[in-house]
């Protein structure tokens, strides 16, 4: 299935992209967020701030009756999906766990998907890591 007919089937409809100020002021405020949590990050800011700057971020409309959370990030096509009454202004546990599974994503060079959070997925089947 591909990804518009999943976005479709989740009953999510986009509006519109976000601005690159929009997308800026949450990459900043989740980059922030992580490195003051995790502090063993501080050496990673800037490779996650460029990741999040690099995230593809919708204001949509979402069917209230699939009880989905306000903001979505779909894997299929690395895309954060925010509901339209969601205010993004205002960096909300929920936006900065969807961001999560953003950073968490880890592809091959063809696009194909190689690792999310714990999870390793091989040419046959998937497996998890645990450390």
């Amino acid at each position: 299935m591909n990804a518009e007919k999943k976005i479709e089937k989740l009953g999510i409809t986009p509006i519109r992209e976000f601005t690159q100020r929009e997308v800026r002021y949450i990459a900043e405020e989740v980059t922030e967020m992580l490195v003051s949590t995790f502090p063993v990050l501080e050496d990673e800011y800037n490779n996650l701030l460029i990741r999040m700057l690099n995230c593809k971020m919708y204001v949509s409309s979402t069917n209230e009756r699939q009880n989905l959370s306000g903001v979505n990030y779909i894997y299929d096509n690395s895309s954060i999906y925010f509901d339209e009454k969601v205010d993004f202004n205002n960096i909300s546990n929920n936006i900065l766990h969807e961001c999560i599974h953003y950073l968490q994503d880890l592809r091959t060079e063809k696009g194909k998907l190689k690792k999310m959070g714990l999870c390793s997925f091989g040419e046959l089947s998937s497996y998890r890591n645990w450390y």
